[in-house]
């Protein structure tokens, strides 16, 4: 190993208290290295004057300064990855207290069933194929309360009143699908998540982090 060896900081970025230690260290290693008392048990020809170092002592110096440094770094990236979990947790924290203030004051606005807004909706029950019809509001207000027990929501078979008699199509379960999304984005400021589960469209509440 020549003396213009580089140490290995494994690509980590050091703090300033960090390079402080290590300055501190590296002059401790060196100051007990160069120290005649501390190669008084050496052959004399390794040293010039009582300061130079060997080769052999270069290396030594150089194998614990790289020693001491990947100990240091390890407890740094132990540290930092300690504080980026904790603060993982308290932005969950935040964002699930957020979520639930935007869906409790969302449910305090679909106290009136006949608001202005309302619209009917037809809903296809598969077993009994039984046609049922319910309010907007009603489903709206179901997919908030599950969407706080962070529950999605099967709205499938479902269409608009003024879709056409029994017409459960795609394009009509679609346009039922839309226009509740919008109902439930104009309320709470973000859009739901719709994805297909076994066959049917289910909701979900969108990320609020």
């Amino acid at each position: 190993m020549s003396r213009s060896a580089a140490l290995t900081f494994k690509n980590q970025t050091c703090s300033p208290a960090l390079m402080l230690s290590l300055f501190r260290m590296t002059s401790e290693i060196l100051v007990e290295t160069r120290n005649p008392k501390a190669v008084a048990n050496e052959d004399s020809s390794s040293l010039k004057d009582g300061r130079s170092m060997s080769d052999n002592d270069f290396k030594e110096v150089l194998a614990k300064l790289q020693l001491g440094i990947d100990q240091m770094m390890q407890q740094q990236s132990l540290h930092n990855e300690a504080q980026m979990k904790e603060q993982a947790k308290q932005t969950a924290i935040v964002a699930r207290q957020h979520k639930h203030q935007v869906l409790g004051w969302a449910l305090s606005q679909l106290k009136d069933l006949h608001s202005p807004h309302e619209f009917q909706c037809r809903f296809l029950d598969k077993k009994t194929k039984d046609v049922s019809s319910f309010p907007s509001s009603m489903i709206v207000r179901n997919i908030l309360l599950s969407f706080m027990q962070d529950k999605g929501v099967v709205i499938d078979d479902r269409i608009l009143k003024t879709s056409g008699k029994d017409e459960f199509s795609d394009s009509n379960k679609k346009v039922f699908c839309d226009k509740i999304s919008g109902e439930i984005n104009g309320l709470i400021g973000l859009k739901p998540v719709v994805r297909v589960l076994r066959n049917e469209m289910t909701i979900f509440c969108p990320d609020f982090s």
